[in-house]
């Protein structure tokens, strides 16, 4: 693997075009393969979801199937954690995890 093709994994990840998991998926078939990250991402479909409007649709959607969960923010606030998981599960680990935290929190706390 290139210097030039690390470093634009590391970009990738610095601009938040893929996420922390993505980038060891990449980085392992960069060893792999010997192609670039850019390459790997797209032929994957590993792109970050950053499209507010998009996630906050799942979120919503995690809200309403986990009342349980949203009961037990109010004595537990780190269930919190419990929820960007399940959104972080439906996109696939796709969603921006900043972007999911901040929907729910704004949503619930």
């Amino acid at each position: 693997m290139s210097p030039e093709n690390l470093v634009g994994l590391v970009e990738m990840l610095l601009i938040k075009k893929i996420t922390g998991k993505a980038a060891k998926e990449v980085l392992e078939e960069m060893f792999r393969t010997g192609k670039n990250a850019e390459e790997i991402v797209k032929e994957k479909g590993l792109e970050t979801i950053q499209d507010k409007k998009e996630i906050e649709i799942i979120v919503d959607m995690i809200i309403k199937n986990n009342t349980r969960i949203v009961n037990d923010l109010e004595k537990n606030p780190n269930a919190i954690g419990a929820l960007i998981g399940q959104v972080m599960k439906e996109t696939k680990g796709k969603a921006d995890p900043g972007l999911v935290n901040k929907l729910l929190r704004d949503k619930l706390l």
